[in-house]
């Protein structure tokens, strides 16, 4: 899983749509404040025109439901720049992503991530 992680996690920085959807598997959905999505790449697309740039992230806990998938959750941290005067903004949220084996490979079946609550 480790190995799947740092590959989305890279083609983000990247902005490399195709490689994230690669990490999704077939049929894949994420799912965030906006309802769901599966056009993986066209949703990541979408992200980088709004100037989303980097992507930090770590899985906090994973549970095995077998050897063919699991369930983790984690945090992440997104920013980028904002309008052309280049206000900097950040995005911190949680996420949770089911993974199954797919072609011999953990993929993303499914994942949520939200903005993390205010503390309170």
């Amino acid at each position: 899983m480790e190995n799947l992680h740092t590959a989305y996690v890279e083609s983000f920085n990247k902005q490399d749509a195709l490689g994230i959807a690669a990490c999704y598997a077939n049929n894949g959905i994420l799912v965030n404040r906006s309802g769901p999505h599966l056009d993986i790449p066209e949703f990541y697309n979408g992200l980088f025109e709004k100037g989303y740039e980097h992507d930090e992230a770590s899985v906090n806990q994973v549970f095995p439901f077998a050897d063919d998938s699991a369930l983790a959750i984690g945090e992440y941290r997104m920013s980028g720049k904002k309008n052309e005067s280049g206000a900097v903004f950040e995005f911190i949220g949680r996420f949770t992503a089911v993974y199954f084996r797919e072609g011999g490979e953990l993929r993303i079946r499914m994942l949520s991530a939200f903005p993390k609550a205010p503390a309170g």
